[in-house]
């Protein structure tokens, strides 16, 4: 259903719902054409309908997106199932990770920096690919340069998306960059850099560094990578060089 279709989806979903006598599926689809339409307590007025036992991660990531929509950030951390620090061990993956986004997004509504920060790094760690949590730190500069680059470096990742520490290493708010992109594009490093260019990680075989340097070639044209460059221009003096 697209956002025009809302009315014409709650209808259906509510019927279907009732129909089945509110089989756990057509609550969850009920609530999340509710949510979707921005009436975040009657989704969580579907969502209360399963019992506990049956509800599921994505079901209680809802429900922790409803409450914090309506503000309710210590009922979001408790749909959520609480937490004031990340497990050293458990699940991983996706799913983890946007459940501990949003455990951060909460604890920086209620200004708990140093939670928030754990529950940050924690979504990171759970999934590298999950760009809002670093983007929340980098916003309101939560972390200091070096503990940025050490959050950078110790991403999980592998060849196929070892672009992702490129692409992190340019956006962040640190000045000194160590990353073949940033040599790239010239951000954050020296002169003499530049001019030198910066070998491919590891000592890779000559058919992986050229793979590698044609993906770093492609990500200059990014619309963030050019953002972060003019932003980093900005920053430097260079206004008529934002433009370019």
């Amino acid at each position: 259903l697209t956002m025009s279709d809302a009315t014409t989806g709650i209808f259906l979903a509510d019927t279907l719902c009732a129909l089945s006598g509110h089989a756990r599926e057509d609550c969850e689809l009920l609530a999340q054409v509710l949510a979707r339409d921005g009436q975040h307590r009657r989704a969580l007025t579907a969502l209360r309908r399963v019992r506990d036992g049956e509800m599921t991660t994505a079901m209680r990531a809802l429900a922790g997106e409803c409450l914090f929509a309506m503000r309710d950030y210590e009922g979001c951390l408790e749909a959520l199932g609480g937490g004031e620090t990340p497990p050293e061990r458990g699940a991983r993956g996706a799913e983890e990770a946007a459940l501990s986004l949003l455990r951060g997004r909460a604890y920086e509504a209620m200004e708990s920096r140093t939670r928030a920060v754990r529950w940050y790094k924690h979504a990171l760690t759970c999934d590298a690919m999950c760009f809002g949590a670093y983007e929340a730190m980098l916003a309101t500069h939560m972390l200091t340069e070096a503990e940025e680059r050490e959050l950078v470096e110790s991403l999980e990742l592998d060849d196929s998306n070892a672009w992702v520490r490129e692409m992190y290493a340019v956006m962040g708010n640190s000045r000194q960059v160590t990353s073949e992109l940033a040599t790239v594009v010239r951000v954050g490093v020296n002169d003499d850099e530049f001019e030198a260019g910066t070998p491919p990680r590891g000592g890779a075989a000559d058919a992986s560094a050229s793979s590698a340097s044609s993906v770093i070639e492609a990500l200059r044209s990014s619309g963030d990578v050019r953002i972060a460059c003019a932003r980093r221009m900005y920053q430097h003096g260079e206004f008529a060089a934002c433009y370019v």
